[in-house]
């Protein structure tokens, strides 16, 4: 999520989100769904998140498997696929390559930036960390708003940032949070 948000030069919250999806194959106690498209609307851009928990297909020649993590970014001329390994990107409509890209470090990313945010937090140094704090509670936080829009009902929420609230829905909103068992209220 960092990575589309840095993509689209957006660090705010959506006016609104809507996630549709359900749980198709595995019959577990998870929550959130295996198959799970949410649209997070911005105004003049958007995220499409998508979330397939299942074997999936081969993006811009990303291996086969169960759970590749990437994003996928369309413009007028052409589209970009980036990840952990690199990018690449495609351009016109025979999508032919014209960047192909490699990570010099390679790797998985969400370790490195579980490293560094345990080891800030070691140092009690948050300027150690790699990014803002309100850069990923702002990305993680689009992933729960796409999950509150799943749980009520599958419907377009809008968001009311002043209020921190989603706008005429105080079923969603009570998604927003927990009822906290005394004395651990936050």
């Amino acid at each position: 999520m960092d990575i589309a948000r840095w993509g689209m030069g957006e660090l705010t919250w959506p006016k609104s989100v809507v996630s549709t999806g359900g749980k198709y194959l595995y019959d577990d106690d998870q929550e959130t769904p295996n198959t799970q498209m949410a649209t997070l609307d911005y105004g003049g851009k958007q995220i499409m998140f998508e979330v397939r928990g299942l074997l999936t297909g081969p993006e811009a020649g990303q291996p086969v498997g169960t759970y590749p993590v990437g994003n996928l970014f369309y413009g007028a001329e052409g589209w970009m696929w980036i990840g952990d390994g690199g990018f690449q990107v495609f351009k016109g409509e025979k999508s032919e390559r014209i960047m192909d890209e490699k990570a010099e470090r390679g790797g998985d990313g969400t370790k490195a930036h579980m490293e560094n945010f345990l080891a800030a937090c070691r140092s009690r140094n948050y300027k150690a960390l790699n990014a803002e704090v309100e850069i990923g509670a702002i990305s993680a936080g689009l992933c729960h708003f796409a999950n509150n829009s799943y749980r009520a009902g599958q419907r377009k929420l809008v968001w009311d940032g002043a209020n921190r609230v989603y706008t005429g829905d105080a079923e969603a909103t009570k998604l927003l949070t927990r009822d906290y068992r005394k004395p651990y209220v936050v």
